[in-house]
């Protein structure tokens, strides 16, 4: 018997109703270690208020003056890339895996020149995404590769990678060169802790770090369900130098 294939509208309500059911475990395992906390005589409300999540020695919050007038809120990622202004034929890169769907649709969205993707290993990457005309591979450890890219070339940039605090402050060190003065660099996983993977995450207190020396402003965030959010940030026209 041929199943019926589902339309747009029904796998979305099943990955809705997945995401639910996964929020509801998640929160109920949270309470259970709220208890299990309290019962050995933690002060759970003051471990929280004191425990630092972030990796690394970086600032871990925002500085007054460092988020434009002109800031947007966007309830997901994909409004948020929509809002950006793209000229077509620009470049563009990401760093960090392939996105069959959300990347797909920054692909349409931006038309680029040229489309740098730097990754470790390409070997799952879509057929059709490799036979872009647009799309140009880099195969390795890219905080090696990203500094091949021709100074302030980059109109876009979308990280996606570099979870430690030392990865990514050596990873935005290459990259923010790499981009021209206006243009804007896309993080993804704007987080200090990574609720499936149990680990600190440093690449929002790079960020952060970034905005605060004058290097970028920000000017768009996108929520995520789990706390995987988006930040959106243009680089200034004279950019200190990253650490």
């Amino acid at each position: 018997m041929t199943s019926t294939p589902r339309t747009e509208s029904q796998a979305m309500a099943q990955v809705r109703t997945e995401i639910g059911g996964l929020r509801a475990g998640l929160s109920t395992r949270l309470r259970e270690l709220r208890t299990e906390l309290s019962a050995a005589g933690v002060d759970v409300n003051a471990f929280l208020a004191t425990t630092p999540l972030f990796d690394g020695p970086g600032p871990d919050a925002l500085a007054a003056g460092t988020v434009a007038a002109a800031a947007r809120l966007f309830r997901s990622a994909v409004e948020l890339i929509r809002s950006i202004p793209f000229t077509a034929g620009g470049e563009t890169c990401q760093i960090g895996p392939w996105d069959p769907v959300f990347d797909r649709i920054l692909l349409q969205h931006c038309v680029p020149g040229a489309f740098h993707l730097f990754d470790r290993r390409f070997d799952r990457l879509d057929p059709a995404v490799r036979d872009d005309r647009s799309i140009r591979l880099h195969e390795g450890n890219p905080a090696e590769l990203v500094p091949t890219l021709t100074d302030e070339s980059l109109d876009y940039a979308l990280v996606d990678s570099a979870v430690s605090y030392a990865d990514a402050e050596r990873l935005f060190a290459a990259l923010l060169p790499k981009v021209k003065p206006g243009g804007h660099v896309h993080v993804r996983n704007y987080t200090s802790w990574s609720v499936f993977s149990g680990i600190p995450f440093g690449v929002a207190s790079v960020v952060n770090g970034l905005a605060n020396r004058g290097a970028v402003c920000v000017v768009g965030f996108a929520v995520n369900p789990f706390g995987y959010n988006h930040i959106l940030q243009r680089k200034s026209a004279a950019a200190p130098a990253a650490p």
